[in-house]
């Protein structure tokens, strides 16, 4: 019983002591491909720009 216990308490403290944090994302897009990609008065265009908002909502849950 008390083995128990104590590896319970080294899972918990293991656990709790990992912190994990995730790299940011940089996407870019090449205009040269309309109407896949494209920049118009400074923001994305096209489909690829759909695709990642779609995406980026789906993501933050808006």
């Amino acid at each position: 019983m008390l083995k128990r216990v104590v590896y319970a308490a080294a899972l918990a403290c293991a656990t709790a002591a990992t912190v994990v944090t995730a790299a940011p994302i940089k996407l870019v897009q090449d205009e040269a491909y309309a109407p896949y990609m494209g920049l118009e008065n400074g923001q994305p265009t096209g489909i690829g720009a759909d695709f990642i908002d779609e995406a980026l909502s789906r993501v933050e849950g808006e």
